[in-house]
């Protein structure tokens, strides 16, 4: 009789911290979680976050802080996010430079093969070459025409080196045949208000709607294979002969060593923005389509930009 009752109640102190734990589990995150953004505010993948983390924090139950650490490429931010606590509550998005293989022209103090985890793919980016309203080309060729006259005469700002429309300049650059001078900046807004002001001839940015629509600048090519759902006048890159092999999709990874079931609690409040019909609408405003994937998903989308990403790198010479 004894013996039965020790088990007993050894058997309901065991269920009870079970069901202690399995509370702890799901009561997570039990603070605010930081979002890092490797790039200052008001650009592409700042707009993203900040869009995705006011609806993110809904299923958490937690605010998200967007972060900005701009600089280097976004390996400043990137490094931060490497080297933090892998609890859940720093977080890294950014597109595939930043998480899939960061080019040796850049210094960073981290490898995103090694040093982070994925946690979602949340989007893929549409492309637009935009141009300073007054630039005397309106389409591919006449840019190709225009800088074939004198090498690195036509300039083309970017987000940073090694970023994704650092490397849609470089690869431009060397589908036409021509070369163009690459002006980094902090970030893709800094960038477009370059073009804007007539200091920087052409940027890749799927954020330039607003700016075409308004005069303030024009579009030399929208979309890449397909025509942007936005620009429906504007010829994609393929209609005009040519074709970026840049991949430009854009996620969310945590340091690497981060609990995995915290790495899905985030991936599924994640997918339930993505669950909603009306995501679309709201990231083609911001020249994003929807292009959700989870935590295994999304690491072997990574291992496929990165092969991608040394390819045109070593290509443009960047390697």
């Amino acid at each position: 009789m004894i013996r039965k009752t020790l088990l007993t109640a050894l058997a309901a102190t065991t269920l009870g911290l079970g069901g202690g734990i399995a509370c702890a589990a799901e009561s997570w995150p039990t603070a605010p979680i930081r979002l890092v953004v490797p790039f200052a505010p008001g650009g592409n993948t700042d707009v993203l976050a900040r869009q995705i983390a006011a609806q993110i924090e809904k299923n958490l139950g937690q605010p998200i802080i967007v972060d900005n650490r701009p600089g280097a490429g976004g390996t400043i931010g990137g490094n931060h996010v490497a080297h933090a606590a892998p609890d859940g509550y720093t977080l890294l998005i950014g597109s595939s430079p930043q998480l899939a293989a960061i080019s040796p022209i850049v210094s960073a103090n981290y490898d995103p093969g090694k040093d982070l985890t994925p946690v979602a793919q949340l989007s893929d980016g549409l492309m637009v070459i935009a141009a300073r309203p007054n630039l005397s080309a309106s389409s591919l060729a006449e840019l190709k025409t225009l800088a074939e006259k004198k090498p690195e005469s036509v300039s083309c700002g970017s987000a940073g080196m090694s970023t994704v429309s650092h490397l849609h300049c470089e690869d431009l650059a060397r589908k036409l045949g021509v070369k163009l001078l690459h002006i980094p900046f902090k970030g893709s807004n800094d960038a477009m208000t370059n073009v804007m002001a007539g200091n920087v001839d052409l940027v890749s940015n799927p954020f330039s709607i607003p700016q075409i629509r308004s005069g303030q600048a024009k579009a030399l090519a929208g979309g890449n294979q397909a025509r942007h759902p936005e620009l429906p006048e504007v010829a994609s890159l393929e209609e005009q002969g040519y074709r970026l092999d840049v991949p430009g999709a854009f996620g969310i990874a945590a340091p690497m060593g981060t609990p995995p079931e915290r790495i899905q609690r985030l991936a599924d409040a994640i997918k339930i923005v993505f669950d909603n019909p009306d995501i679309e609408e709201q990231l083609l405003r911001i020249g994003q389509i929807p292009a959700y994937l989870g935590p295994k998903e999304f690491g072997q989308a990574l291992e496929t930009y990165r092969e991608q990403l040394i390819d045109v790198e070593t290509a443009a010479g960047l390697r």
